[in-house]
């Protein structure tokens, strides 16, 4: 269980413990009927309201939105139908996303209330494993310039991030499971690192970008944050490519291989002028 230390006392640090668990664990608790999706849910609102007034990493949070879907899932419980494996997980969203009941507005005031009447494509797929869409968290205007007004969770007077850093504040004071974000330079691994979560950017093309603000096209790549990696790898298998109906300046992609327990890695390091060497 994660230890929080927030700076400030107007952030309540002592969350329910069912908070603290990962979306995973939160999945299986409900599968197994040891939990609703409401209770998760009213106890995920409630910490919300009592956190993010201060730190402001959501642009748009609608509790009556995340009590009516889990409600929803709840009677599919019910129902006896089987659900999706992202269903408990919650995932907010980068404001750069397309979403269909939310707003999209991109950090910018020339897009206030913009409603694009669709999701992006890896939200869409997130939405088909069940996965409780949170809201959408800040971003500089148009991710390029001027920053929000988020805070740091464990130290004010230090920067959140850059571009994704709604993304990372939320999932860092466990607002979320996880959040869909991006990165054009370096908007996924400044903000997990400055929040100290984990920042995931997979290889250029994997993740579908439909539906997403295009920065410069030769770099932006799609990406997840997460405070444990079996909920990086729940969502990055419900949003990766798979056939033939996906664009990707790398051609198709195809049956994506998981690496087996024997398979070695392979890690490349690229030295600069600032790598710091051993003699």
């Amino acid at each position: 269980m994660r230890a929080l230390r927030f700076q400030s006392q107007r952030i309540k640090s002592n969350a329910n413990s069912l908070l603290f668990l990962s979306g995973s664990q939160i999945n299986s608790l409900i599968q197994n009927k040891n939990l609703k999706h409401e209770e998760f849910a009213s106890l995920l609102i409630e910490h919300v309201e009592n956190t993010d007034n201060y730190l402001r990493s959501y642009v748009s949070f609608k509790p009556e939105y995340l009590i009516d879907y889990s409600r929803k899932l709840d009677q599919a419980v019910a129902n006896g139908d089987e659900l999706g494996v992202l269903s408990g997980f919650a995932i907010s969203v980068k404001d750069i996303f397309n979403t269909n009941d939310f707003a999209t507005q991109m950090g910018s005031k020339l897009l206030s209330n913009f409603e694009p009447g669709n999701d992006a494509r890896v939200v869409s797929s997130l939405r088909l494993d069940n996965a409780l869409i949170t809201g959408k968290t800040t971003t500089a205007e148009f991710a390029v310039h001027t920053p929000p007004d988020t805070l740091n969770p464990f130290d004010a007077t230090r920067l959140p991030g850059t571009s994704s850093t709604g993304s990372a504040v939320s999932v860092a004071a466990l607002m979320c499971h996880g959040s869909m974000c991006s990165q054009t330079a370096g908007s996924i691994m400044r903000p997990a690192s400055y929040n100290g979560v984990i920042g995931f950017k997979p290889t250029y093309g994997l993740l579908p970008r439909t539906g997403v603000l295009k920065t410069t096209d030769t770099l932006d790549s799609l990406g997840f944050m997460a405070n444990y990696i079996e909920d990086i790898d729940l969502m990055f298998e419900s949003t990766r490519l798979r056939g033939h109906n996906y664009p990707s300046l790398n051609g198709k992609v195809e049956n994506f291989p998981k690496k087996s327990a024997q398979s070695k890695w392979k890690v490349g390091l690229v030295s600069g002028p600032a790598t710091w060497r051993q003699n």
